[in-house]
């Protein structure tokens, strides 16, 4: 994971990567839009930052022909775990390697495109890398796309712990204006910010309909300052660096 302002994100354990098989085919979409922002993708070279177990950066490999994936991931665990995909897979133009916490070994413009896939897919461990030192490993022309699930300020304690009891324990505290201004501020132009609440609302319904999780459901399908879609948002941000 990256942060985007040390100042303004603080992050828990990532409790989303327990999201089930049915349910991350649920959320499928967000990462089909995801490969749209990089089309087309044949011949290019694709980053994927924080990569986590792999899923993302296989399912990009698989379209990007002569090119390459290279996915980046600081998490032991999470890393050994998409090297091992990786054995069964040679066939996909995919690498993985050891992320650093606060840079990414690459040169000035080395890729087409930068993703960080944070809700499907979130990886365990964060990085401090931010949206700049992103812009930077990305060629003139280039996207980057980011997905992140956000809260205009730190929860309290006990609404913490309610949603953690939910197995969402991560939370990046920023708001959708403050994504546009970080990319805008890397040099990004063509910004969106899109609010994906909406495509994952149907998992959490039927995930919070379970009574051991009663207070999260309270907190975020009820209005209170929580709410998903209001409070908590699923986003989705992207750029392109000018040619």
């Amino acid at each position: 994971m990256h942060r985007y302002s040390v100042a303004e994100r603080r992050a828990g354990r990532c409790g989303m990567s327990t999201w089930t098989t049915e349910e991350r085919r649920e959320l499928r979409p967000i990462v089909d839009a995801i490969v749209n922002d990089l089309e087309p993708l044949a011949g290019k070279r694709i980053l994927v930052l924080c990569s986590a177990s792999g899923d993302v950066a296989f399912r990009i490999g698989e379209l990007v022909g002569g090119g390459e994936v290279i996915g980046l991931e600081l998490a032991d665990d999470m890393f050994e775990a998409s090297v091992e995909a990786l054995a069964v897979r040679p066939e996909v133009p995919v690498r993985f390697e050891r992320a650093l916490m606060d840079r990414i070994p690459f040169p000035d413009e080395s890729f087409d495109g930068v993703v960080s896939e944070f809700i499907v897919y979130p990886t365990s461990q964060a990085t401090d890398i931010g949206q700049p030192e992103m812009a930077r490993v990305l060629r003139p022309g280039g996207v980057m796309t980011i997905t992140d699930v956000i809260v205009p300020a730190e929860p309290p304690p006990d609404v913490r712990a309610d949603l953690s009891a939910a197995d969402l324990d991560y939370l990046c505290v920023a708001t959708s204006g403050a994504f546009g201004r970080w990319m805008r501020e890397a040099g990004l132009t063509d910004v969106e910010v899109l609010d994906l609440s909406d495509v994952v609302r149907p998992v959490w319904e039927r995930r919070l309909s379970d009574p051991s999780v009663a207070s999260a459901a309270h907190h975020l399908l009820g209005p209170g300052p929580w709410s998903l879609g209001h409070g908590l948002r699923y986003v989705r941000v992207r750029g392109r660096k000018p040619s």
